[in-house]
């Protein structure tokens, strides 16, 4: 037995260089010891890249040991199960290197730090509904943040599961089909792996090749016809996700280009639950959606959707800003994965017959399961005043609820505001 293995570590090492498990692996585990944001990485995980890198320094190699089926459905679906999760990732680029710290909770806390070269460029912290984004002063701009209230995280938030991996591949399709490319083949594999320290680690990898209109994958920007790998590592036992990482070739060699780390189920800290704004930053209020996106106004369901009217408002000019949403029913036949959406379609008239063209400018909010939307009707004849509106809605024109639509007869119009821009009164700037 230990002489089949001696062989194969040999036949590995040998054949296998410049293959990502080898020096590539070593160079990212041995860096990420001195990146700067390292907070809630626990010392399970820096015990590991640590004892990863050693033994990948004495010459040790995982070992694939058999198939895996079904490794990266049962990740993603434990992944679904999960209470919070901290995704700690790196991204290599020509330019320098990227850093990313993001926690994910189910009660609606999402916290994102990015760093360039250290230097913290970013920061997004959303606690229910209300999300803060704030952007440091650099190169003699002012800091600058903006807070909006987002009514997508008054449902459940969803944790990094299909999206992560199988829905990267999702995007580059849709990328694609916008740009009539064909869509990029994805070569997957799973397997199972085994160390010479007893543990063993089920493996995905993922192969494609870049095309012009799709420059990224997990990292990126890439050249066309750039070959890329990807590979996800799961717990057997758990089939928890614990890394994906990404290579790109350079000649005859894979070149590391990201690679995020999970820890799921881990305590958030409390002092990441805010964050205060530095002085000299101009803030930006984002209140539209606070006063409108708990009260109903009509509400319908279709087979896949809930639509609900939660407010109108009439501009000076006769303008009709309908406030909308569409959230997925129970029953909902929605493919898991979808990282685009289009945008609602509506037909209005007035009560005495009153037309309407939906203007194709549109507001909204979106996420996997709900989507908020703000649409403008321009009435065609801006003199008239209609006493109620009938107003027919497709909250997803598109496949697989394409033919699914609700009707709302004879609500009642308010009366016009003495503003022509509604956005923009509800809309306040601070200086700190």
């Amino acid at each position: 037995m230990s002489e089949r293995i001696d062989a194969e570590i040999k036949k590995t090492v040998c054949e296998g260089a410049g293959e990502p498990r080898g020096e590539v692996r070593a160079r990212a585990m041995e860096a990420m010891a001195i990146v700067r944001p390292t907070r809630g990485l626990s010392r399970r995980l820096v015990i590991a890249a640590v004892g990863v890198a050693a033994l990948v320094g004495l010459g040790f190699v995982p070992i694939p040991i058999g198939k895996a089926p079904g490794a990266l459905e049962r990740a993603m679906a434990a992944a679904e199960q999960a209470a919070t999760v901290h995704i700690f990732t790196r991204i290599w680029t020509d330019e320098g290197e990227t850093v990313r710290d993001e926690w994910l909770s189910e009660q609606g806390l999402r916290r994102w730090e990015n760093w360039d070269d250290g230097e913290l460029t970013w920061l997004q912290l959303a606690v229910g509904p209300w999300e803060v984004m704030y952007t440091p002063g650099q190169n003699g701009r002012t800091a600058a943040a903006e807070e909006i209230y987002d009514p997508c995280y008054l449902h459940p938030a969803d944790m990094p599961d299909r999206a992560e991996f199988e829905g990267r591949f999702e995007w580059l399709r849709q990328v694609a089909q916008l740009f009539g490319r064909p869509q990029p083949e994805v070569q997957l594999r799973e397997y199972r792996e085994a160390s010479l320290w007893g543990a063993t680690v089920d493996v995905v990898e993922a192969e494609l090749t870049t095309q012009k209109d799709q420059p990224f994958c997990f990292g990126g920007p890439y050249d066309e016809g750039t070959q890329i790998l990807v590979v996800a590592e799961m717990d057997p036992a758990t089939s928890r996700l614990f890394s994906v990482r990404e290579y790109k070739l350079e000649g005859r060699r894979w070149q590391q280009t990201y690679e995020a780390t999970y820890e799921w189920d881990v305590e958030i800290p409390d002092d990441l639950r805010q964050f205060e704004l530095p002085a000299g930053t101009k803030l930006t209020r984002h209140t539209w959606w606070e006063n409108r996106a708990e009260q109903a106004l009509a509400q319908a369901d279709t087979r896949d959707w809930t639509v609900t009217l939660h407010a109108i408002d009439i501009n000076l000019s006769g303008d009709v800003v309908l406030s909308l949403s569409r959230v997925e029913t129970p029953d909902s036949e929605m493919p898991s994965v979808y990282n685009s959406a289009p945008p609602l379609v509506v037909e209005a008239v007035g009560s005495a017959g009153e037309q309407y063209s939906q203007d194709n400018r549109f507001g909204c909010y979106n996420a996997r399961h709900s989507g908020y939307w703000t649409t403008t009707l321009k009435p065609a004849k801006p003199n008239s005043y209609p006493r109620s509106i009938t107003l027919t809605i497709w909250p997803y024109p598109e496949s697989p609820s394409e033919d699914q639509s609700v009707t709302f007869y004879n609500i009642p119009l308010p009366p016009r505001q003495n503003v022509d821009d509604l956005f923009a009164a509800e809309t306040e700037v601070i200086q700190y």
